[in-house]
């Protein structure tokens, strides 16, 4: 039986939802992926080698160049007191089920730490819950033994209920469906000795008129301070700040 405390609900305005989830994937702005390097090593001192794999947000979409991105600002950031050798595995549209399926089987180079985007297309892609975590254990599991990672920490889920291209009540829908997964992941990550979650604070806490400072043209993806804030925040519980 379905569990979901928003189903019932939902049920009432179940034509609105699947015309508002239509209409916003056709009008929604088509971001690219930035343009930029993908791997390198950079910075001296202590050595690093960190995968990050997954979705958009992953990728960069939201900014022009990788250097703006998630990976570029880790890579600064890192850079600092480390020697980093970093890689980004990432798509746009990719669920945690597609990273599984298009990961290398094996990399040329073993990895200390991953840091996973992955989340909202699974939301959108109303995938259930228990295959959503059995997706994420495999994925965990690759990258523990086909990647040699010790440390994986996972990217908290966004504010979904908070993306102005979503119309309600879409937009509620959405983020309810958002909140029943991040349970399961939280419940999935507290049973994993080398696996930990990334929060944040909520970066799309600022009034709705000046929220385009925060996310991209698009309405949906992080703009270039939100992906300051993320790596800042990732590094800080990387190295125990």
């Amino acid at each position: 039986m379905l569990n979901y405390y928003y189903f019932l609900p939902a049920l009432f305005v179940a034509p609105l939802l699947i015309y508002q989830g239509k209409k916003t994937r056709e009008l929604t702005l088509k971001l690219p992926e930035p343009e930029g390097i993908r791997e390198a090593t950079v910075g001296q001192g202590e050595r690093l080698k960190l995968l990050i794999v997954g979705d958009s947000a992953g990728a960069g979409v939201g900014v022009e160049t990788q250097k703006q991105a998630l990976s570029g600002q880790i890579a600064q950031n890192l850079s600092q007191t480390h020697q980093l050798e970093w890689k980004l595995i990432a798509t746009s549209g990719h669920t945690t089920a597609d990273v599984v399926e298009h990961l290398p089987a094996k990399e040329t180079q073993d990895f200390d730490t991953a840091l996973i985007s992955l989340g909202v297309n699974d939301v959108t892609s109303f995938v259930s819950p228990t295959k959503w975590i059995i997706q994420c254990e495999t994925l965990v599991q690759i990258l523990e033994q086909k990647f040699s990672v010790q440390r994986t920490i996972w990217s908290d889920f966004p504010k979904m209920e908070k993306f102005p291209a979503l119309p309600q009540p879409l937009r509620w829908f959405v983020g309810a469906r958002k909140n029943h997964l991040r349970k399961h992941l939280v419940k999935y990550i507290e049973t994993r000795k080398n696996l930990e979650l990334l929060e944040f604070p909520d970066l799309l806490a600022e009034p709705e008129e000046n929220i385009q400072d925060w996310i991209a043209a698009d309405g949906f993806h992080p703009g270039p301070r939100v992906y300051t804030i993320w790596a800042e925040e990732f590094v800080k519980q990387l190295l125990k700040i």
